[in-house]
């Protein structure tokens, strides 16, 4: 019974580590595409003259996920805050000019 147990043990060990091993392979495929991405939308945030704090505040991610999002490093629900990221630079201008009554 002891030997069944260890074998199992012993499988599961050996796919939580091909788990860790395919993570990895994916974050060194896509770090590439992310960093481009991520420089885009640091430039035209700073274009824009937005703060990070202020897209943190009005999509509910830290200001430190944005600075991994920016700078091409993994984050969980990448699709989710780029998204919502992507949405405030469009959303925060428009919202400055109707409050400065232009709209």
């Amino acid at each position: 019974m002891m030997n069944k147990n260890s074998d199992e043990m012993e499988h599961i060990g050996e796919a939580v580590m091909a788990s860790k091993e395919r993570h990895q392979e994916y974050i060194l495929k896509m770090t590439p595409e992310w960093k481009k991405v991520g420089e885009k939308l640091r430039k035209a945030r700073e274009s824009l003259h937005i703060s990070r704090r202020e897209v943190s505040e009005l999509i509910g991610a830290s200001v430190s996920v944005l600075v991994r999002l920016e700078n091409g490093q993994p984050i969980r629900r990448r699709c989710v805050v780029e998204t919502s990221y992507r949405s405030m630079l469009h959303f925060i201008p428009m919202r400055r000019r109707m409050e400065a009554g232009l709209e």
